[in-house]
């Protein structure tokens, strides 16, 4: 893939700050197999959450094209794969709210490699996502990822964090004999091609293989088991650049994720995480006005209104604040807030069968191959019950937003129909869109995009003075536009305004709340328009 057809970078300017000290931060890789799957991402994002993951990179994908995007959950995911119809290989980062706040910008090099650069206050991350051939492949598929992959690093800035995670598909072994600067001696097995490979692109870059680096159980090290259960490698790798080896604090694999894949997952904890950013302000709650709908309700609202407005009557001369704040704490005291309720499209059922699925993975906690082959083979019989019903549930979910859909365009009811529109697409809007220059060719940098933004304003804008002026003639007769204050007569047609709009920056559901009683706020909304 080119470099003008695939970068992708970061909308804006980054509102967290990464890389504190004495704050840790938890990197992830982990080969699924693929996400290819109806509930295959649902599983993964659960796994991601349950381990409080901040960064992880995603192997064999196998998705097509690239792209950004912003998941249901709230996860953001950037994606580079093959740019045919073939669903193999492929590479990811998934990233929390609070990672995809801190993106710089990112580029994918195609379906085995891409890079994302985070901000931070005193040094960047750069996380670069791999997926190595297989030992058994071709030389010249092997030369040509490692060209790719050196010529990814070289483009790293040198005062940066670089993270090189993902399926390298290579053993390194134990043995670091005149390799102590590359790595550890607490690795597993035997080295390979791929791991002789690896190791010499280690030691060209000053890098570190962080799983060799820590001493744990060989089971906390191996990342990779074989269909009956004997063979285990370790050949998922987290590497990190020599200078900031004491930022690296342990890499572990945990083999209680399950995605159904024989690759377990591995976690780097690093010595940086995410931090507030500064004037960030709380999301507005909005009323929930939709109680309105209710005659009882609309009828305490209103008495509650009017009591107010007497109360404060009283007292002093009515104000454009002493309105606003009578309609929000009534609204707060009789209507409360929206409770967002986000509907899962997995029934419950299905996720216990997930949780079935998860404790029944023993296969590698007992030493009988006769209990081994038992847990496999329960194991199996369950990951299949899990595809079946995560399919029921996405069709089962389609056809009643299909069916509500229908109806409601049958009542013109543009409300709803937009709002299950947004409910199918939820997290699959590519909301990444690359800015190009004169020639076509995608810009990389985010200073280069500014740039150019100046320069196409600046053509748009900035257009020659007309060589002659259009001759305005003024008016023969003045129109009679009356500028007096609105009349109560006026005012009171609030009560045809139309329902259901947004409130605005005073947080007032304009018209549900305003019409709950157009003879106590009419009156007051036309003498604070004569005071104006």
């Amino acid at each position: 893939m080119t470099d003008d057809s695939q970068t992708r970078e970061g909308a804006g300017a980054p509102t967290v700050d990464l890389l504190k000290p004495r704050q840790k931060l938890r990197v992830g890789c982990w080969n699924v197999q693929t996400l290819y799957q109806t509930g295959r991402m649902l599983q993964l994002v659960k796994e991601f959450d349950n381990y409080n993951l901040d960064i992880l990179g995603v192997s064999e994908v196998r998705w097509t094209g690239t792209g950004k995007r912003r998941l249901a959950s709230g996860h953001t995911i950037l994606f580079s794969e093959r740019s045919d119809a073939q669903h193999s290989e492929g590479v990811a980062l998934l990233l929390n709210k609070k990672t995809e706040k801190a993106l710089l910008e990112w580029k994918p090099y195609g379906p085995r490699l891409s890079r994302a650069r985070f901000h931070s206050k005193y040094t960047k991350l750069t996380v670069l996502a791999c997926y190595a051939p297989t030992e058994d492949s071709e030389a010249e598929d092997k030369d040509a990822f490692y060209d790719q992959l050196q010529a990814a690093s070289e483009s790293v800035p040198a005062h940066d964090m670089l993270l090189i995670i993902g399926d390298l598909n290579a053993k390194v072994g134990s043995d670091n004999t005149c390799r102590e600067h590359v790595m550890g001696k607490h690795g597993i097995g035997t080295i390979n091609d791929n791991g002789q490979r690896l190791a010499d692109f280690c030691e060209e870059n000053n890098l570190l293989i962080g799983g060799t680096l820590f001493q744990h159980k060989d089971i906390h090290k191996a990342t990779w088991t074989s269909p009956d259960g004997i063979t285990k490698n370790q050949i998922d790798h987290l590497i990190i650049n020599r200078r900031w080896r004491s930022s690296l604090q342990d890499v572990r694999a945990y083999r209680g994720a399950d995605v159904s894949s024989d690759h377990t997952l591995v976690i780097a904890t690093v010595s940086l995480k995410l931090r507030r950013s500064r004037g960030k302000q709380a999301r507005q709650q909005r009323v929930d006005s939709g109680k309105l709908k209710n005659p009882a309700t609309e009828r305490a609202f209103a008495m509650e209104v009017k009591n107010r407005f007497q109360a404060l009557g009283d007292q002093q001369e009515m104000t454009l604040d002493d309105f606003n704040r009578v309609l929000q704490e009534t609204e707060e005291k009789i209507l409360g807030f929206q409770r967002k309720k986000k509907e899962e499209w997995i029934r419950e059922e299905t996720w216990k069968k997930i949780d079935e699925r998860n404790s029944a993975k023993k296969i590698n906690s007992t030493r009988s191959e006769r209990l081994k082959e038992q847990h496999r083979q329960r194991y199996t019989k369950i990951n299949k019950e899990v595809k079946r019903m995560a399919k029921t549930d996405k069709r089962d979910y389609i056809e009643k937003l299909a069916d509500e859909a229908e109806k409601a365009a049958r009542k013109n009811n543009m409300k709803t129909l937009y709002k299950i529109n947004k409910q199918l697409n939820n997290g699959f809007k590519n909301s990444d869109v690359p800015v190009k220059d004169v020639n076509g060719n995608v810009i990389e940098g985010e200073a280069e995009k500014l740039q150019r933004w100046r320069e196409h304003f600046e053509s748009v804008l900035n257009r020659a003075d007309l060589p002659q002026l259009a001759d305005i003639q003024p008016a023969a007769i003045d129109l009679d536009i009356c500028t007096d204050p609105p009349s109560l007569e006026e005012v009171t047609a609030i009560k045809t305004m139309k329902s259901g709009k947004a409130p605005g920056a005073d947080g007032i559901t304009t018209a549900e709340m305003l019409k709950a009683d157009v003879n106590v706020t009419a009156p007051k909304m036309t003498e604070i328009f004569r005071q104006i």
